[in-house]
């Protein structure tokens, strides 16, 4: 298990920051419910899901796992239009944790050996047609063909390949290996789902 402390001083203020800006917004968040029902909106044919309540659309549970997160090198040039970040347990101060789906979908590919580059990584074809490519695992724990849902454990965080500390590398594709969407149309998604991962 790697520890807060294990961690490079930058990375361990980064971590504290983002407690101290966390614990404000939690301060200030409040979310109306009423009995057992939780009241949400639909804006056209989309709906909105409530990290770590229900799927509205589904009413399946859709819990965030409450991570915190070192953003500090977020954009990743190395391929152009890629992301790094660093998933932390709050209550353990690991960085050794689960990868979480971004969505429902199916896994496309994954390589569990660590031949050096990306080292373990796996591919998820989500249902809205987006690809996302998630590297440097210390594990994979699904298969490519296996049907996932939002939330479920893909992997562990890790250092395989070319890395120098523990994170995940994200691209996301439009076809299974392709070269990565611009940031116009990825930041949006790669946004929603750190917030999620925040959100518990």
């Amino acid at each position: 298990m790697v520890a807060l402390n294990d961690l490079s001083p930058d990375k361990q203020w980064e971590v504290r920051k983002s407690r101290a800006v966390r614990s404000q917004l939690e301060d200030w968040a409040a979310l109306l419910i009423v009995g057992s029902v939780v009241i949400a909106l639909r804006f056209g044919g989309s709906h909105l899901q409530l990290p770590g309540l229900l799927d509205v659309e589904t009413g399946a549970s859709v819990a965030s796992p409450g991570y915190e997160l070192f953003t500090k090198h977020l954009i990743d040039d190395s391929p152009p239009n890629s992301y790094d970040f660093t998933l932390v347990d709050p209550a353990t101060d690991s960085v050794a944790v689960p990868l979480p789906s971004p969505c429902d979908g199916k896994v496309s590919d994954t390589r569990t050996t660590d031949p050096g580059g990306y080292g373990q990584f796996i591919e998820v074809a989500c249902s809205d047609g987006h690809y996302w490519f998630m590297a440097h695992l210390a594990s994979v724990s699904a298969a490519p063909g296996d049907v996932v849902r939002k939330g479920e454990t893909l992997g562990i965080q890790g250092s395989t390949g070319n890395s120098t500390g523990e994170h995940i590398h994200l691209e996301i594709a439009e076809s299974s290996g392709g070269t990565a969407i611009g940031r116009s149309r990825s930041q949006p998604m790669v946004s929603d789902y750190l917030e999620w991962l925040e959100g518990g």
